[in-house]
């Protein structure tokens, strides 16, 4: 009868140590986004698009940020839009660092960009004449 009860308060104390340790991680886990973002060059261009899906009676905001932390563009999502697409075109910008910032007001997503001026590299030119 001693080894029964001893096993049924292990059996008890585990369980409720194993609960309480479940509830820690819950309190402590960070918030979802309510909101699935992609951002992609679009090809033969210098522009970037940004694909954004969210449920319907969500916001979401969209920054175009630059290296020093401005805010180059805002674009608010509102709640009637569920997919969206949208396009950056980077053709004025300086060669440099941007990021792409989508949030839900509770979790940001960022994703970086770089603008960058490649240098044309020369080919060496021959032809063929005839006398």
């Amino acid at each position: 009868m001693k080894t029964l009860f001893a096993s049924a308060l292990l059996a008890l104390a585990l369980s409720t140590s194993t609960v309480s340790f479940a509830a820690d991680n819950k309190e402590n886990a960070e918030p979802k986004s309510t909101f699935q973002m992609a951002v992609y060059p679009v090809i033969n261009s210098m522009k970037v698009s940004v694909n954004v899906n969210k449920p319907k009676d969500s916001k979401v905001d969209i920054r175009l940020v630059d290296e020093a932390g401005q805010t180059l563009t805002v674009l608010k999502l509102g709640k009637d839009n569920e997919s969206s697409i949208i396009r950056f075109d980077l053709n004025n910008l300086e060669d440099g660092i941007y990021k792409v910032e989508v949030s839900d007001g509770v979790k940001t997503e960022v994703k970086t960009v770089k603008v960058q001026t490649s240098t044309p590299v020369e080919v060496a030119h021959r032809e063929v004449s005839l006398k």
